[in-house]
């Protein structure tokens, strides 16, 4: 909604103060409150409790999924008409339950709800320009489980407006990823990492289908270049982590610039760390794909180490270079091609070597070689 302000957010022990203290202020500025109350056989009990709390002048409903149809639609009607100032409902109002007027929400054991189910509830206050409230209670009595802590604390820590993502992306590293093709929840993706997890998975379809999983030589690049992402350019270490991930699938000069230009759209003009850093990448992706092992360039020298001479005179690199009229001059020991690229900067370097690269590649590729 317009105008919306972020909830605020408590995690806190259950007492009668706190309820007495919430309900009073929201129903003192005129607006209603809703009670999460998740146990169907005491909510009628529990509802009797909160009315001995605020008197018999507020009036009280209760809803919950075994009521008979028209009363809970009676139940219902009444909050949306504004005759029920305090709701005591199960989880049931988790989706659809749009009010306005209604800006704090009590949850009782949210400890034993899921971290989804926890942001859409708070998610039913603050749909106003009046500032919501959100309290998220446990027994004091009860030892926290360490996923229970794990979960609150991802609640108060995710409290801007549209935190979906990040909190969806929590519950699946809190609860494990499990088997996509079955009911277990029981995976380790938090232990691999999210990156490792999906080049796994996509091993294993591809291992399913009879596809051939091409397996990569170790490549290591030196390049004397400043090559990251600002900190001051994207702020946010999760959005940084996103844009790190595509710059990780470029695989051309096409897809690089796709890629420079969405970040450009979003974040501005792109500064010249991160265009080194989608050269590197680029480079990196498609220089494995000849088995290079080394490559070295700085303002005096541009230099590639191969696993081996066959992989340094393939046909296909040969005439890119040609191509391009680049200089190779190759060193009588080992597998070591050097660039005559003297004249140009560090990042001209890494750029013709792109081009040299990327057009062997699709030579390559058109003759099977």
């Amino acid at each position: 909604p317009s105008g919306r302000l972020p909830v605020q957010t408590t995690v806190t022990e259950l007492s009668d103060g706190l309820l007495l203290q919430a309900i009073n202020r929201e129903l003192g500025r005129g607006g209603q409150v809703l009670i999460v109350y998740n146990k169907v056989e005491t909510i009628y009990d529990f509802a009797s409790h909160i009315r001995g709390l605020v008197g018999n002048d507020v009036q009280i409903g209760v809803a919950h999924g075994q009521m008979n149809e028209r009363e809970l639609e009676k139940q219902i009607l009444n909050l949306y008409n504004g005759e029920t100032q305090i709701l005591v409902s199960t989880t049931l109002i988790e989706n659809g339950v749009d009010l306005p007027n209604a800006n704090t929400l009590i949850i009782i054991d949210s400890d034993k709800l899921g971290l989804s189910q926890l942001y859409q509830l708070k998610g039913r206050v603050g749909r106003s320009k009046n500032l919501g409230y959100a309290y998220f209670t446990y027994d004091k009595n009860k030892v926290l489980s360490e996923e229970a802590y794990k979960r609150l604390n991802a609640i108060m820590e995710f409290t801007e407006l549209g935190s979906g993502f990040k909190i969806a992306k929590r519950d699946l590293e809190i609860r494990g990823c499990g088997n996509i093709l079955g009911p277990e929840q029981s995976g380790h993706m938090a232990k691999v990492g999210y990156d490792m997890y999906c080049k796994i998975l996509n091993d294993v379809v591809k291992e399913i289908k009879g596809q051939k999983n091409k397996q990569y030589k170790d490549l290591k690049l030196d390049v004397a270049v400043d090559s990251f992402i600002p900190d001051s350019y994207i702020l946010q270490s999760d959005d940084r982590f996103r844009v790190y991930t595509n710059l990780k699938q470029i695989k051309d000069e096409q897809s690089r610039n796709t890629i420079l230009n969405q970040v450009e759209n979003m974040y501005g003009t792109v500064p010249d760390e991160l265009k080194n850093l989608s050269y590197v990448a680029l480079l990196r992706n498609l220089a494995r794909e000849f088995d290079a092992k080394r490559i070295s360039v700085d303002r005096q020298k541009c230099q590639v180490e191969f696993y081996c001479k066959e992989d340094m005179l393939n046909v296909s690199l040969t005439e890119a270079q040609k191509k391009f009229n680049v200089k190779v001059y190759y060193s009588q020991s080992g597998a070591i091609a050097n660039y005559m690229l003297s004249e140009y900067s560090v990042k001209r370097k890494l750029s013709i070597l792109c081009e040299v690269f990327e057009f062997a590649l699709n030579t390559k590729l058109k003759s099977g070689k």
